[in-house]
């Protein structure tokens, strides 16, 4: 809630959160850390695929400009 708006039940993929991060990268910068906080639950999930990219203001991909893409898994 505190971070999408919504409600964390009903449990639902994280494609379906509706989620967006914006971002100040400095310049010059090479590097970052970039943490997705979950919301534990008990169902048993696949992992799940996050994709960052820059966008613009109708969140399209700009063109030329990198991708990434991480994996966001259940925890022990």
């Amino acid at each position: 809630m505190d971070r999408t708006g919504e409600l964390p039940d009903p449990e639902r993929p994280l494609s379906q959160a509706g989620l967006w991060v914006w971002v100040n990268v400095p310049a010059g910068t090479t590097t970052a850390d970039f943490t997705v906080v979950t919301a534990a639950d008990q169902v048993a999930e696949p992992a799940e695929s996050v994709r960052l990219a820059l966008t613009d203001d109708e969140g399209e991909p700009l063109p030329g400009r990198p991708v990434r893409t991480g994996t966001v898994t259940d925890t022990p």
